[in-house]
């Protein structure tokens, strides 16, 4: 699928006076077990973030995205496989500048605020403590990737079709305290894309049906 197809399809959705996200109803399908349950008893408090579904052509214009490994080590998301993003910092006019300076400190690409299509279902994350904002940019030329040495293991790109074609399975995947989760998740060539991130694809999965 071509980028400028993606692009007119998503923007003719948020700019509809009608339109209505999927919500938690789409991200709860690729909920970990007990997960859902976990989030309505969590007492503390959260967090705001932002992580950006980053839309952009390759040599043939064809509509790709971008995810990252993250690097090994004491936090809850070590290892897992993420959309750019972080927290909200005092800096930051809002959240959609949030997702635009964390995409370029992590895989150090630039993106225009004015290339923002829309803001999806905001997601609660009981285990880090963060309140998700996704947002959905897009760039006009296929970026150059530098990676965030510091946190970002490698850099992931995969073609739109390719990610709308991924089919659900399930696993165990390893948590805090050496403990184990059984969970759906995204087959990304030979990556298990699971837990939050995978909460926010099925939702923009499901605005790409």
């Amino acid at each position: 699928m071509e980028l400028a197809q993606v692009i007119t399809k998503l923007a003719a959705q948020f700019q509809s006076p009608l339109f209505q996200l999927p919500g938690i109803s789409s991200q709860k399908t690729m909920a970990p077990n007990g997960r859902m349950e976990y989030a309505q008893q969590y007492a503390g408090e959260y967090q705001e973030s932002a992580v950006m579904i980053l839309l952009y052509p390759d040599k043939n214009n064809e509509a790709h995205t971008v995810f990252f490994e993250r690097k090994t080590s004491t936090s809850v998301h070590s290892g897992q496989i993420s959309l750019p993003g972080g927290r909200y910092e005092e800096s930051d006019k809002n959240l959609m500048q949030t997702a635009i300076r964390e995409t370029k400190e992590e895989i150090g690409v630039e993106v225009e605020a004015a290339k923002i299509i829309g803001r999806m279902t905001v997601l609660e994350v009981p285990v880090s403590g963060f309140k998700i904002t996704p947002v959905i940019a897009y760039t006009e030329k296929e970026p150059t990737f530098i990676a965030e040495q510091a946190e970002v293991e490698r850099i992931i790109p995969i073609s739109i079709d390719d990610l709308l074609a991924s089919n659900i399975q399930h696993a165990s995947f390893p948590t805090i305290h050496n403990m184990k989760v059984k969970a759906p998740y995204y087959a990304i060539g030979n990556d298990q894309l699971w837990g939050a991130t995978s909460m926010i694809i099925a939702e923009f999965k499901e605005l790409m049906k």
